[in-house]
């Protein structure tokens, strides 16, 4: 994801290693109302509730959007919440596409 920020914006930016270093360091603790977990390292998602989690949201989905814009499908993007439709059957049980 860092990198397709910094292909992006196509530069190497501060902007990129500050990402790439606030994704390598986020730990989360989970609270039960009990007690509270040892933290635990986060190696894969968006940060939740993070500023920059719509932008990352974004960058990482936009090759998905890019895709399936070819089969004429709509694709409803809320927050961090993505649904794609076709009217068509033979779309939608098409083999998926990697990217």
């Amino acid at each position: 994801m860092v990198q397709k920020l910094a292909d992006t914006i196509r530069a190497k930016h501060y902007i990129t290693t500050l990402i790439k270093h606030i994704l390598s360091t986020n730990y989360v603790q989970v609270n039960d109302n009990l007690t509270t977990s040892k933290p635990i390292k986060q190696t894969i998602g968006i940060l939740q509730r993070d500023p920059l989690s719509p932008l990352l949201f974004n960058l990482s989905t936009m090759d998905i959007i890019k895709a399936v814009r070819k089969d004429k499908v709509k694709v409803f993007i809320y927050v961090d919440e993505m649904t794609i439709l076709s009217e068509s059957l033979k779309v939608t049980s098409k083999k998926p596409v990697t990217i």
